[in-house]
């Protein structure tokens, strides 16, 4: 089963420090930082960054996914196909 749960528009920037901070219309603000063996996150914030460079503006959606083998997840977080 898959499910809508929320659309929107987003807005992808980078900070001059490289951080890459990326704004869900109605969900918030989140860093989009590498956590080493674990692989990119979404790291809820409430600081002030910067926005020096529009990298992307666009539209987004989040589901929810269940019970969709072909949609799973390995420990590493690659897709099986």
């Amino acid at each position: 089963m898959i499910k809508l749960i929320n659309n929107g528009d987003y807005q992808l920037t980078e900070t001059r420090g490289l951080t890459r901070i990326i704004k869900l219309s109605d969900k918030g603000v989140f860093a989009w930082v590498n956590a080493g063996e674990i692989g990119e996150i979404l790291v809820a914030t409430t600081g002030k960054f910067p926005d020096l460079y529009v990298l992307a503006n666009g539209k987004y959606r989040i589901y929810e996914v269940k019970d969709e083998p072909r949609l799973g997840y390995t420990a590493s977080g690659i897709i099986n196909r």
